[in-house]
């Protein structure tokens, strides 16, 4: 669930192993986790005395790191009156923010011709080099320095890069895949706009420039409403189970608590912690996936007494 490649790590990434307090293993925080957590906590509840005054549904839904396909189906469905998403993350904190983002293609657009013709061509590469450049400027100028309160900066990075067709030709091609962040109250037009306007600045020394965007995906940031009641009993049991109030908080990366909202289904983001994600030596801490368990258990018996 919620696995990448492990190229970095092939011997032994899906091979379960303990070490002290932490299981590592491919996924094992992302978001293999969460899964545990969510079965554990059904099995808590199915021992205890407790008498549930509803359903309690544990949703393992596929896609999360593509287009969420899985959260987009159950987000329609009907009958959902609250719902707790779980993701690696420290286990006092509750997330009730997070940005949103986008995948763009940056394309660039030259004008074929033989190496030893540079008055015929068109360098479509080294316009995109010039865009990079003003990318990265706008992340140091502008993202970098006004973080949002609870969300951090609006995240960017390049993501992959392509173009030309060989050593004695002028690229007539270019394409830079980015993934760019959204703050609450943004939207990727926001985005759009400021790539836009990068191109202008770039066809004002670069003659011949010629850009254009492509908005793959496109994810609105997550904003908690109508949570108070649920958030109210999640911060009791918070409390209850690690002897201090949580830490209200938001996130600078996108997790499906966004489409949940979005659908009207008052949400919040919480989890245990681990490291390593997407990377070699992935880990989770057991004993917090244990008082996680508890946590939400007491949140169930609370909300559905």
């Amino acid at each position: 669930m919620d696995t990448v490649g492990y190229e970095g790590w092939p011997e032994d990434a899906l091979i379960p192993r303990l070490r002290g307090n932490r299981i590592v293993g491919l996924g094992a925080s992302d978001d293999k986790a969460g899964c545990v957590t969510a079965m554990l906590t059904l099995r808590l509840l199915a021992q205890s005395a407790h008498c549930l005054r509803g359903d309690l549904l544990a949703a393992f839904v596929a896609d999360a790191e593509g287009k969420s396909i899985g959260t987009e189906w159950l987000a329609k469905q009907d009958g959902i009156d609250a719902a707790i998403v779980i993701e690696p993350q420290p286990i006092g904190d509750l997330v009730i923010e997070h940005q949103g983002f986008g995948w763009i293609d940056v394309i660039t657009r030259g004008v074929a011709a033989h190496g030893s013709e540079p008055d015929a061509g068109v360098d479509a590469i080294v316009h995109m080099a010039e865009v990079i450049t003003r990318l990265h400027r706008l992340d140091r100028t502008k993202f970098q320095p006004y973080p949002s309160l609870l969300n951090g900066p609006a995240v960017f990075h390049t993501a992959m890069i392509s173009g030309g067709s060989g050593y004695a030709n002028y690229p007539d091609y270019a394409k830079l895949s980015i993934k760019i962040g959204t703050q609450p109250g943004e939207s990727l037009l926001d985005r759009v706009a400021e790539i836009e306007a990068i191109f202008a600045d770039v066809a004002k020394t670069e003659p011949g420039f010629n850009g254009e965007v492509v908005v793959k995906l496109d994810r609105e940031p997550f904003v908690a409403q109508g949570h108070e009641a649920l958030q109210e009993i999640v911060a009791e049991a918070m409390t209850a189970v690690l002897g201090v109030p949580p830490r209200i908080a938001g996130l600078n990366a996108w997790r499906d608590a966004a489409l949940m909202q979005s659908a009207g289904i008052p949400t919040l983001l919480m989890g245990s912690s681990g490291g390593n994600h997407h990377a070699a030596g992935e880990w989770a801490s057991i004993s917090e996936i244990i008082k996680l368990c508890e946590i939400l258990s007491r949140v169930a018996v609370a909300y559905l007494a």
